[in-house]
């Protein structure tokens, strides 16, 4: 959690700093924090879900892909920069929410140890098309509320089928 003695990275190994850090730049609203929670937030519930399927301690394993690697990192400092991200708020949640989805699926089923990177420069393409459809309303409607909530137990769905025919 502090980091010492911890391999990796200079900046991603303490959590605490990280966590510190952002919840300061919330404080000061120097970015949207949309965007790292849900990403954050995906990747514990995916987490939680593949701990409960497997049959470790769930709460283990969903902070040990919450807490280490660059995920804190990534989420708070690079996926809210503001010339990328997107610009509405049902955009930066479904940003965040694939970016959490993806980096989960390059975490169990890739040949990179992390993903965070990577998921979040493939969001960066698709930025266009979350707020596309967005521009006109910038608020939730039930309609799209209920999209997302049946794409995000399809997410789970589908990672758990695929750590069910990996093991």
């Amino acid at each position: 959690m502090t980091g010492i003695g911890i391999p990796g990275s200079i900046g991603e190994v303490s959590a605490l700093a990280l966590i510190l850090g952002g919840a300061y730049l919330a404080v000061r609203t120097s970015f949207e924090v949309r965007i790292p929670v849900a990403f954050v937030g995906t990747v514990a519930v995916l987490a939680f879900a593949v701990g409960l399927f497997v049959g470790v301690n769930p709460l283990e394993y969903m902070l040990l892909h919450v807490l280490s690697g660059g995920l804190l990192f990534g989420a708070i400092f690079m996926a809210t920069d503001p010339i990328t991200s997107p610009i509405t708020k049902p955009g930066r949640i479904a940003a965040g929410f694939m970016m959490g989805v993806i980096t989960f699926m390059i975490r169990l089923f890739g040949a990179y140890p992390e993903g965070v990177v990577f998921s979040i420069v493939l969001m960066n393409l698709f930025v266009p098309t979350f707020d596309y459809f967005t521009w006109s309303k910038s608020s939730f409607i039930k309609r799209r509320i209920w999209i997302f909530i049946g794409v995000f137990v399809l997410s789970i769905v589908v990672v758990l089928v695929g750590v069910h025919y990996a093991s």
